[in-house]
């Protein structure tokens, strides 16, 4: 399985590199997004951004009711949407021309038949004590405990996981990956209180120093942020005074 994950990870580089031959920029002071107007085909109202600036290492919280734009933002910022009007720039480059090495943490987990180290590596070399302890932080030491350990085959999509577990292994992973910026799409979502609060503690206590864009509706996350947005009849509006 870790052959053909490495096979699959090759192809998908040379693929996207073909669908997507923008400049990528490993680090920015700012990123604007200016008079946005995204309307998808079909649908009979438009997602309005007048304003709005992420500067490095800026803690964003957008929040909304579902169905407003959140998804959409995110989706414009990470650059899978090219159709709108308006312009965003990253420093004095437009979107349409680079691209952000973002980290990305949707509601979606995908987890492969590998096991729970390769899962969370994904080819990259970390060594067993350190991904023992972080698991332990986000107390996970219950699949310590399964006879391979961190060696266990999770199965088609984690199957032998329940979904706090998968969650929490999913921001690991993420973590693990290093980006300097990331976009956290609901990271607590489906979680109970206890769970939810280890996922919170753990971003609060290792995304300090990233650029961090978040969609949700806990609390106790806005604590680490310092700009607040909020959609209204599907328009972002920046909260003041939080």
């Amino acid at each position: 399985n870790c052959f053909e994950l490495k096979a699959l990870k090759k192809k998908c580089i040379e693929l996207f590199d073909k669908l997507d031959n923008r400049k990528t920029l490993k680090k920015f002071n700012k990123i604007e997004l200016t008079d946005i107007d995204l309307k998808y085909k079909g649908s009979n109202f438009d997602i309005i951004v007048d304003s709005m600036i992420i500067n490095s290492n800026d803690k964003i919280s957008i929040t909304g009711k579902s169905g407003q734009g959140k998804t959409s933002m995110i989706n414009l910022i990470l650059g899978n949407i090219s159709t709108y009007n308006g312009q965003v720039k990253i420093d004095d480059n437009n979107l349409k021309d680079v691209r952000l090495d973002i980290g990305a943490v949707s509601q979606e987990i995908e987890l492969f038949n590998m096991s729970i180290k390769d899962n969370l590596c994904l080819d990259k070399k970390i060594g067993d004590e350190e991904i023992i302890k972080y698991l332990k932080e986000l107390e996970l030491d219950e699949l310590l405990l399964f006879d391979d350990g961190i060696y266990t085959i999770v199965g088609e999509k984690g199957l032998k996981l329940s979904t706090g577990q998968k969650r929490r292994i999913n921001i690991l992973r993420s973590y693990l990956m290093n980006k300097d910026i990331y976009i956290l799409d609901e990271p607590t979502s489906n979680l109970d209180k206890h769970s939810e609060e280890i996922v919170v503690n753990f971003i609060l206590n290792h995304f300090k120093d990233k650029t961090l864009i978040i969609a949700t509706h806990n609390e106790k996350i806005n604590e680490i942020c310092n700009k607040f947005f909020v959609f209204n009849d599907h328009k972002l509006i920046e909260k003041v005074n939080v």
